[in-house]
């Protein structure tokens, strides 16, 4: 007896025992799952080491610097008096937003909040010639209150429009709790502002787009995905016409997931925007092996052979594809193992290991779960032939047709292939007419820019005098002339803005040793002002550049660039840069990184495995190539179409190489069967696409063309991810039938 018959007659004798043990460990993976804890903070996915994390860090020991978000208020109608009362509401409101902590404690969630209502300007007066007034004051008339603003328009600028109908709060995050969690309870917050009347009113900055995303992702996958798989299972259903042979992988499928959750929640793992996605993978790629083994069976069935026989008949020729898929398709995903980036990390070992769960599940499972077909009489079901063989024959081996394609295809992806963008904006996320764009856009208009970093400049000598503070100012002013740069800011207009009211010149020599010598002369208010920009030995100051939000701008190489002019022209001064817009970027490089080293160790995995399992390096080579095609035509597209590579969308070529992998060596694997029976290489090949065509079309159709639901999702990403993998599929699928032929023709002839 043969190891196929073995392994189906234990299948089937065990079948109570191996029911009940899958129910129990999907129970227990299932809580399991109820413990995954979220972390869908960008920054959190970043390596420790990461220079751009350093940096922040670096900053943030000399400058109590938390990570901060946006509130953002239109307010057109009434007084600035009326205005600034009601914002004072507004922060009250926001300020009793409460969040647990990891002990379970509430917590509030912002440590502070700043808005114009809080704001202390200097005005003539006092002991050394100046005072702090408030701008709160309803002892001020409206004159006065506009006169006060006006003059101090270097620091009340931050907070107010020029015409006085935008202003903005700023939030600091309190970093003992998920900052993702105060963005939502302020969300909600903010709705009930809108419910009360004040519909021009915004959570907005980089900060909150994390939270906007993973929520608006939620919602649309919660929504689309049950149509997407009712759609599949429609397809499936009147492609086998039974019920149960679409019901049993969709069941199978979800024992994977439920298994992989369950470990990543055990193994102490953190559920992310990525890992949200894997669903999106394990479908089309884990059913297409389910798919393979039902119309093996389905086909055995109807030629007459039993129950039993159809399976053993079915896994003597399809269980070494369907472990090569497996362990190739992990190894592949696996290799984001590497990565630096703990959310591409838990991706690809929970991919590889869903996928690899699914397979060997189909395996196991499809003969158990397929019991009640037993004794259906299968000899009235007509077996559904999709592929138009005579003209495949033709286009393949009988014209230049399939080969002038192939070099058509080679040509557009050379071409278009290195004009793929990688994605570092995250407000690109968001259809044009979402909050986050809409504020970015105000943000951008009225106050310079959406896009933050700081500067860290150090000295060994102090930065206290008029000397030191006229580089400043000649630091600001070569900033302020680099393209996209709106605003600059620092300590610098306090400091001329009292030296003005003093002496009634900037960079009053006297004014400033007096502001920081540490004696306190102007009050706690501006000695508050003075540890926000300068170190306490005065060695170290903060510069902020606030930019425009340019799409697919490099602000990595922006801060380098201005780090270096800065240390050229000022050899005394060291430049550290430092910000989120920055760690964005450098989150992009690393995910380029992963990508192109995650490809090639798939692509290499592949072809040594297939070399290995058929004993041939030719076989495995020429397998490969139509999922290297396909792969880089796919990235061409993408370039074609104007689509960029982002946190998102990255897992688009995954998906193809998955799908493509699966596709390949089935196809092979019925290629050198048939090539035992058949006359000729050719004719051998025609009948792997008679037999393996209509397969792959099944897959193709009945899982890929539900994905084109997402193309009506709100976000572009997601829109771009439901295309791109019905085209991974539909061109995987493709390329298998047509250039795989022709790269088979290429192997050795079988000895007789």
């Amino acid at each position: 007896m043969q190891f196929h018959e073995k392994f189906v007659d234990f299948l089937l004798k065990f079948k109570a025992p191996i029911l009940i043990l899958t129910l129990v460990l999907t129970a227990f993976f299932g809580w399991a799952m109820t413990g995954l804890k979220v972390d869908n903070d960008p920054a959190h996915a970043l390596p420790d080491d990461l220079k751009q994390k350093v940096d922040i860090r670096t900053m943030r020991e000399k400058f109590h610097s938390p990570y901060s978000m946006l509130f953002m208020a239109k307010l057109e109608e009434g007084t600035l008096q009326e205005k600034l009362a009601q914002l004072e509401k507004f922060k009250e409101a926001l300020a009793t937003v409460e969040v647990k902590d990891s002990t379970g404690t509430l917590q509030l969630g912002f440590e502070k909040i700043i808005s114009l209502s809080d704001l202390s300007v200097p005005v003539k007066g006092g002991m050394f010639g100046v005072k702090n007034r408030k701008l709160m004051d309803t002892t001020l008339t409206e004159e006065e209150l506009q006169q006060l603003i006006t003059e101090n328009s270097a620091i009340t600028g931050r907070f107010i429009s020029k015409d006085q109908t935008v202003f903005l709060t700023v939030l600091l995050a309190n970093e003992a709790i998920d900052r993702q969690e105060s963005i939502g309870e302020a969300q909600t917050i903010v709705n009930q502002f809108r419910k009360d009347g004040f519909k021009d009113t915004y959570i907005a900055g980089e900060t909150a787009t994390a939270w906007f995303l993973s929520s608006g992702m939620r919602h649309d996958f919660g929504r689309l995905l049950p149509i997407a798989v009712l759609l599949a299972i429609g397809v499936l259903f009147l492609l086998f016409k039974r019920i149960t042979f679409v019901l049993a992988p969709m069941i199978i499928i979800a024992i994977a997931l439920v298994w992989s959750f369950g470990l990543m929640a055990l193994t102490g793992y953190k559920f992310s925007v990525l890992t949200g996605v894997i669903p999106l993978i394990l479908f089309p790629v884990g059913l297409a092996d389910s798919i393979h083994i039902l119309k093996s069976f389905g086909h055995h069935r109807r030629l007459g052979k039993s129950y039993r026989d159809a399976f053993v008949l079915s896994y003597e020729e399809l269980m070494m594809p369907v472990l090569l898929t497996s362990v190739t398709t992990f190894l592949g995903f696996a290799s984001f193992a590497f990565s630096s980036l703990t959310w591409t990390q838990t991706f690809g070992i929970f991919t590889g290991l869903a996928v690899l769960i699914a397979l060997i599940g189909s395996m196991i499972l499809l003969p158990i779960l397929l019991l009640h077909d037993a004794k259906v009489d299968f000899h009235e079901d007509k077996e559904v032939q999709l592929m138009p063989v005579p003209f495949m024959d033709k286009f393949i081996f009988g014209s230049p047709a399939a080969w002038l394609s192939l070099l058509a295809v080679i040509g557009f992806s050379v071409y278009f292939t290195p004009k793929l963008i990688f994605e570092n904006n995250p407000i690109a996320f968001f259809n044009k007419g979402h909050d986050l764009v809409m504020t970015d856009s105000i943000i951008g208009a009225e106050f310079g820019g959406s896009r933050f970093f700081d500067l860290l400049i150090e000295s060994d000598q102090p930065i206290n005098d008029s000397l030191h503070w006229a580089e400043v100012a000649a630091i600001s002013e070569m900033i302020k002339k680099e393209e996209h740069v709106g605003q600059v800011t620092s300590l610098l207009p306090v400091i001329n803005r009292l030296c003005e009211l003093t002496k009634g010149e900037p960079l009053a020599n006297s004014t400033i040793e007096m502001l920081l010598g540490g004696k306190g002369m102007f009050g706690k208010s501006f000695g508050d002002v003075v540890k926000a920009g300068i170190t306490e030995d005065r060695k170290a100051i903060k510069v902020s550049i606030i930019c425009m939000n340019v799409p697919r701008y490099n602000y990595l190489d922006l801060a380098e660039k201005i780090k270096n002019d800065i240390e050229k022209a000022y050899p005394h001064y060291r430049v550290t840069p430092a910000g989120q817009a920055l760690m964005i970027d450098a989150g992009v490089h690393e995910v380029t990184n992963t990508q192109v080293s995650s490809l090639l160790f798939t692509f290499l995995t592949v072809a040594l495995v297939l070399m290995l399992t058929s004993r041939s390096i030719r076989t495995g080579l020429l397998t490969t190539l139509p999922i290297v095609v396909g792969t880089l035509f796919i990235a061409g597209l993408m370039a074609a179409m104007n689509v960029s590579i982002n946190s998102i969308t990255v897992i688009i070529m995954n998906c193809a190489v998955g799908i493509g992998i699966d596709y390949a060596i089935h196809f092979t694997a019925g290629f050198l069967r048939e090539r035992k029976v058949c006359g000729t290489p050719r004719e051998a090949a025609v009948e792997t696409i008679r037999h393996k065509g209509t397969v792959i079309l099944f897959n193709t159709v009945a899982v890929g063309g539900g994905f084109l639901v997402l193309m009506i999702s709100h976000f572009p990403p997601v829109r771009d991810l439901g295309l791109f993998i019905f085209l991974s599929m539909a061109i995987s699928g493709l390329f298998s039938l047509i250039f795989l032929p022709m790269f088979l023709m290429w192997l050795r002839p079988l000895k007789k």
